[in-house]
This record gives C-alpha cells, structure tokens and sequence, in this order.
C-alpha cells in the first residue's frame, strides 16, 4: 500500500453504480490519459479521501462509451453496490508526463491566481470543464478561462499561475487611497 509521507493518490474514475448482476461496475471516467482505464490492472480504492485497499482488475469492457469493470472479490450486485461513489486512484508516480503546456488536476489545484504585477487574485479550488474549454475555479468564487492567452504562465514549482485577463474579466481588490470607491451611493 502506500507509506507514511507518499504524495496522495491521483484520483482517474467514480464508481458511479452496479451493472448487471455479477458484481460488474459503471465508471465515470476523470482521466484524459490515453489508456489510463485500459492498460492499468491495480487502482486504489479511495473512499472520501481515504485508501482503503487495492482493487484488481478482472475484467473491463466499454458500453456505449463508458467503463465497466470487474474487480476481483466483488462478485454481486450487493458487493458492487457497496462501491457506489466510491473513488479509484493511482500512486502519483505512476501519473506519466504529459506534453508541454498541459497539467493534470491534482497540480493546479491548490495553486495561487496572480495579476501580472503580482496581485492575488484566489486560490485554485477546482478545474470546470466545459464544452468551450476548461474554466479554473477560484475560492473566491470566481472563474477563469483556462487558455493561453488569459493564463500564460503557469509555474508548478513557485505554485502559481499567472492570470492575464481582459478588462471586466477580473476585479481589482488593490485601490490607492485616494482612488474613489467604485460603489454607487444611495441617493
């Protein structure tokens, strides 16, 4: 399993419900890994964060585009249906690289949102994906266009993504002192 000090799994499927009545198990797939269901025969079973053995892959097969697994000592429907919502993961050393200018979740979650000039914006709580591309969600709330153009640099080590963003996209939390309030007042 894995030891005191090891970086937490990487999360790549929900089990989202039983399929049939042998123990077979619907996934929502997290990963855009090429082969990352296909080719891994071992997952971490991870329930609200917490690893709570290996599960072995007996067999998979794909319905209409989504993963049903068999996992070896899940053999009913009973048994399958106790995995609901459970999480799969894999040891972050097994991850793989990815091409230049891509990131996988688990690194930009976490990482600060800052204005070219230094400006914190928010914290990165999760990645939106969207039809039109992938949004990051601050904890403030806030959205932001995941592109190059908008977020140019991106720097994992310092944990910081540097946001360049059209006027209105963003606004400032900074004023000068003597910079008016933005806000109306009442009349």
């Amino acid at each position: 399993m894995m030891e005191a000090g090891t970086p937490p799994p990487v999360l790549v499927a929900r089990i989202v419900k039983p399929h049939g009545i042998n123990g077979e198990l619907v996934l929502e797939s997290w990963t855009d890994v090429e082969g990352r269901l296909e080719n891994t025969s071992v997952f971490l079973l991870i329930d609200q964060g917490r690893i709570l053995r290996e599960v072995k892959v007996e067999s998979r097969r794909f319905i209409m585009g989504r993963p049903v697994f068999k996992f070896a000592g899940v053999a009913t429907r009973t048994e399958a249906e106790m995995l609901r919502n459970f999480e799969l993961g894999i040891p972050e050393d097994q991850i793989g690289e990815l091409p230049a200018g891509q990131f996988f979740v688990f690194q930009l979650v976490g990482m600060e949102a800052v204005l070219p000039h230094g400006e914190a914006v928010g914290r990165i709580r999760n990645i939106v994906h969207t039809g039109g591309g992938d949004l990051l969600e601050l904890d403030n709330g806030g959205l932001i266009p995941f592109n190059d153009q908008i977020c140019p640099n991106v720097d994992l080590e310092k944990k910081v993504v540097v946001i360049n963003p059209p006027e209105g996209l963003i606004v400032s939390t900074s004023r000068r002192a003597d910079e008016p309030s933005r806000r109306r007042a009442d009349p």
